[in-house]
């Protein structure tokens, strides 16, 4: 158990709803940062600012220079009006903490605080990454780890929330976790002309709809079945009359996957798609594809190390080893692409305090007696690790 635990819960939990409270976005995050310098300036712990554009990474040296351990916290938020009925809402019109980065801040910072205030002896180096964008508009994660401050850390471990763990649980995923992310822009040109006389005109609606029904069979006739892939049109636009055959129409949508080869075999296919089906009509296309974040592939060393920090710390009851992979998508994948590391899951559902909504939902919150587990769960890392 942590010495004085009330003490830093109450911390996490004001961190957290100071935080909540004044959610900012993307990379425009300075308030966020200043907030938690000013947290950092009080416990005299060293940071650097604008790390990959906009994230703050704290360092603390122990008695030794290495190893180096790394801590992820994201800490941007989401273009969602929140909904909760709360004494810490959103204060900021349109935007919300729904995705748990409040939380994650709240405890980084509140091992920080720990460290210092109970003066624990560390036998290495620890890096604290305050991370701007992981929701976008780009990978922040990518940018932090291209940082030389990023260049000695030996391991790198991180939290997310997760609604659908009960609270005070925590699940860990060996190996894949979270998928790879590309967007697709697809513009079929056509020719516009009346509605009355469609022969002289080349329809793109017709285009995209055969492009549609095609990319959504790719799956089911093109692709390997024992690979984990997701193809998704999300957004179809064409046409503003309804007497006028438009000159094209829009398709957006996203392809997820883990395997390199299955994403260059699905952007092959849709070239060929796209391709063939608007020489078939007489028309032109442009299609962007967009190589997007990479797969969180948790290394399996540490996912053991961890399991048994987990149990030890709060017992295999409360030790999930999830066995289902996500299609979501975390740019924390950099970090361990670029060192070895893991994330662990943060159960924060219960049901009695109405914290049951999924992530990015308006709904979102948490139950925040969790806050000092992950606390805990750090902490013995450290030590273990460090020992």
């Amino acid at each position: 158990m942590l010495n004085n635990a009330n003490k830093y819960q109450e911390y996490a939990v004001r961190i957290r709803r100071q935080l909540h409270m004044y959610p900012e976005v993307g990379y425009d995050i300075d308030n966020t940062i200043k907030f938690i310098a000013g947290e950092l300036d009080k416990l005299n712990v060293k940071y650097y600012k604008n790390i990959g554009i906009a994230s703050l990474v704290a360092v603390i040296k122990g008695q030794k220079d290495s190893p180096v351990i790394g801590f992820r916290a994201d800490v941007d938020a989401l273009d969602i009006e929140e909904k909760n009925e709360i004494s810490y809402k959103s204060k900021v019109s349109g935007k919300m903490h729904a995705c748990g980065h409040d939380v994650h801040g709240a405890i980084l910072l509140t091992l920080i605080k720990y460290l210092i205030d109970e003066k624990v002896v560390i036998n290495g180096t620890l890096k604290f990454v305050f991370q701007a964008a992981e929701e976008g508009p780009h990978a922040g994660g990518e940018l932090v780890c291209l940082d030389p401050i990023m260049d000695d850390v030996d391991v790198f471990y991180a939290f997310h929330v997760n609604p659908s763990i009960d609270a005070g649980k925590i699940g860990l995923k060996f190996g894949e976790f979270n998928a790879s992310c590309d967007d697709f822009v697809i513009k079929m040109i056509g020719r516009s002309g009346h509605a009355a006389y469609p022969h002289l005109a080349i329809d793109p609606i017709q285009m995209a709809v055969e492009v549609y029904n095609l990319i959504q069979n790719m799956k089911n006739r093109e692709l390997d079945q024992t690979e984990k892939s997701v193809i998704s049109i999300c957004v179809l636009e064409s046409g503003k009359a309804f007497n006028i055959i438009p000159d094209y129409a829009y398709m957006k949508g996203t392809v997820r996957t883990y395997s390199k080869e299955i994403k260059a075999k699905i952007k092959q296919c849709m070239t060929e798609i796209v391709s063939s089906i608007a020489t078939l009509h007489g028309g032109s296309y442009e299609l962007d594809y967009r190589d997007g974040v990479i797969p969180t592939i948790n290394t399996p060393e540490v996912c053991d190390f961890l399991k048994g920090v987990i149990i030890e710390t709060i017992g295999s009851d409360n030790y999930i080893e999830m066995n289902n992979v996500s299609m979501g998508v975390d740019d924390f994948a950099y970090y361990v692409d670029k060192a070895k590391g893991a994330m662990m899951c943060l159960g924060t559902r219960n049901e009695d305090k109405d914290c049951i909504y999924p992530l990015h939902n308006s709904k979102f919150n948490v139950d925040e007696d969790v806050f000092i587990i992950g606390v805990e769960v750090y902490l013995q890392a450290i030590l273990k690790y460090l020992q």
